[in-house]
């Protein structure tokens, strides 16, 4: 792999750990109010932006498995490849409805106050808890969970560290659960130790070519 190459491939690995750790932190939940209104409407405009910037979030999570996976045409890599791609789609989509969506509502709500309070309320439960959303979620949180164990094992047997291989269970245990302050970290975090091995790898790696040059 050319350097440049190699460069953009461990970009892409940190942004994504990078960015869900940021937004993880400042994703705000729908618990502690009896309504969805008054738990969402005073984090508004920081609950659209989380979730647009999470589009790109879920996206780098769902390369950076295709990245990893090892180009040997077995079953199991095919089968990372076929759920980390449905993981991209769906999750994207679920999130599009659940976060976006109801951020625009909330932010429509707080500038015309005067809108009727149970009609959005009821809007944002359906955005929110409809089975379709709740359908969405669990399939692409399925082909996550699928896909990072896949993954684990296709490097397990290329003999790569086992401290990845863990990591990326961790990281699938964690997003399967949730992508809120704790599992959103705890995801981040995870893929995180994943970058940080295979950019140490690299580097040894290059040095050693320099070395016997």
């Amino acid at each position: 792999m050319s350097p440049s190459l190699r460069y953009w491939k461990e970009i892409i690995l940190w942004l994504g750990p990078c960015l869900l750790l940021v937004t993880s932190f400042f994703h705000t939940g729908s618990e502690g109010s009896t309504t969805v209104i008054g738990a969402l409407s005073p984090h508004a405009v920081k609950w659209l932006w989380i979730h647009i910037v999470q589009v790109f979030v879920f996206g780098l999570m769902a390369l950076s498995l295709l990245l990893l996976t090892p180009k040997d045409g077995s079953v199991i890599s095919s089968v990372v490849y076929f759920c980390a791609f449905l993981f991209g789609i769906l999750y994207i989509a679920a999130d599009a409805v659940a976060g976006i969506a109801t951020g625009v509502v909330l932010n429509i709500y707080a500038l015309e106050p005067s809108l009727d309070f149970v009609a959005i309320e009821g809007i944002l439960y359906s955005l929110l808890e409809s089975d379709i959303t709740r359908d969405l979620f669990f399939v692409a949180s399925l082909s996550w969970l699928i896909a990072t164990c896949a993954l684990a094992l296709a490097l397990l047997r290329k003999k790569e560290s086992w401290l990845v291989s863990a990591s990326l269970v961790c990281a699938g245990i964690a997003l399967f659960l949730g992508h809120g302050l704790v599992r959103g970290s705890v995801t981040g975090i995870a893929m995180m130790v994943v970058a940080f091995v295979y950019t140490r790898n690299a580097w040894h790696e290059e040095h050693s070519i320099r070395m016997i040059r």
